[in-house]
């Protein structure tokens, strides 16, 4: 009789000269490295370490397992955040989903079929994600509102009807490495699909709804990060972007005060990201203005409308917003580097002022 693969794998394994211990004490090692470099933006450093990591796992697991599955996962989310290759995050990411997959049809454990639902959707989304950098969108909506649920289901499994400890992403009592799901870990995956579907909506011009994510993703944010988070500026600009092409300037310019209060406090009153804000939010209070013409002008809002046809009090403002950015590039550049004569041209002008993804 032929014993299973990961049963040769691991007699492979013991004859080889490994003086670094069992597979078990390997993948211990692997798996804080693999976290460790992820968590530091390494991504080449971060791919090896989760490629060491899903083959520990299947010598000590076999082929149809949680652990197995979230391990081609993290790898596939590291190809997608960390080098931009789609291609191979979405390799893994339908691996990962493929062994979950089998896991279910064997499955018996409350636990650990709690587990597979939540790395189902945590595939689920990296597919998506990864099929939205190449274009391919109605795919990548599918599989993200197939993630939606999966993730909603998860919370109400935690809320509602679990009772005992939290289970570990491995699904096994043994393991050295537990990745621990909780409403919290929850959250956070939500956050991630709002994101994304928020991203595709507005990929697919559909800004009413993008919002709609976006606000949905940042409450999630704040949940579990709290409300002056760095996490918190981009999400709070893209936010202001889809209510900007809604027409709503006034929940945009709430949208981006709050981000220029988070980015003052973690970068500093004089950073280029504040620089940025301030210019953006000079367009918003223009675009407020009730005779602003508004066109699509590939891809972008335009308005046309200057300064001098606002009100005193808002054109203060905008003055002011513009000046401030100005004097933030020239003080960072050089009054010669062309944002800063872009910063310069704005100020002076004031009109014609574009807000577009940044």
């Amino acid at each position: 009789r032929i014993p299973p693969l990961h049963v040769c794998a691991r007699m492979e394994f013991n004859m080889q000269d490994n003086d670094g211990g069992t597979p078990e004490q390997l993948r211990v090692d692997a798996l804080t490295q693999a976290a460790q470099a992820t968590l530091k933006k390494d991504g080449d450093t971060a791919v090896q370490l989760w490629v060491k990591c899903c083959a520990l796992s299947r010598i000590i697991f076999g082929d149809a397992h949680v652990e197995l599955a979230r391990c081609h996962i993290e790898l596939a989310s590291v190809y997608l955040e960390l080098k931009g290759f789609w291609e191979q995050s979405l390799s893994h990411a339908v691996k990962g989903r493929d062994i979950l997959l089998l896991v279910e049809k064997h499955v018996t454990s409350h636990d650990t079929r709690l587990l597979a639902l939540y790395h189902n959707s945590w595939a689920s989304c990296t597919i998506g994600r990864a099929l939205m950098m190449c274009d391919q969108l109605k795919e990548a909506g599918a599989s993200l509102r197939d993630a939606e649920l999966m993730c909603t289901e998860c919370g109400k499994i935690i809320s509602c009807s679990y009772s005992g400890p939290s289970p570990r992403a491995d699904g096994n009592d043994d393991s050295t490495h537990p990745h621990i799901v909780t409403m919290v870990t929850v959250a956070r995956l939500e956050e991630d699909i709002a994101c994304a579907l928020a991203r595709l909506s507005f990929k697919q011009n559909n800004y009413e709804l993008a919002g709609r994510y976006f606000t949905k993703a940042v409450d999630h944010h704040i949940s579990h990060h709290g409300n002056s988070s760095e996490g918190l500026i981009v999400l709070l600009q893209e936010l202001a972007r889809a209510e900007g092409y809604c027409k709503n300037y006034s929940a945009a310019a709430k949208a981006l005060s709050t981000a220029l209060d988070i980015s003052q406090l973690t970068h500093g009153e004089e950073s280029e990201g504040v620089a940025y804000i301030c210019r953006t939010l000079a367009s918003i209070r223009l675009m407020s203005t009730k005779d602003a013409l508004m066109s699509l002008e590939d891809g972008d809002v335009t308005t046309h409308v200057t300064i001098s046809e606002l009100s005193t009090e808002d054109a203060a403002e905008v003055e002011q917003l513009l000046r401030r950015a100005e004097g933030i590039m020239c003080s960072l550049l050089g009054e010669e580097h062309c944002e800063a004569i872009e910063c310069k041209v704005r100020s002076i002008y004031g009109g014609h002022l574009v807000l577009h993804e940044h």
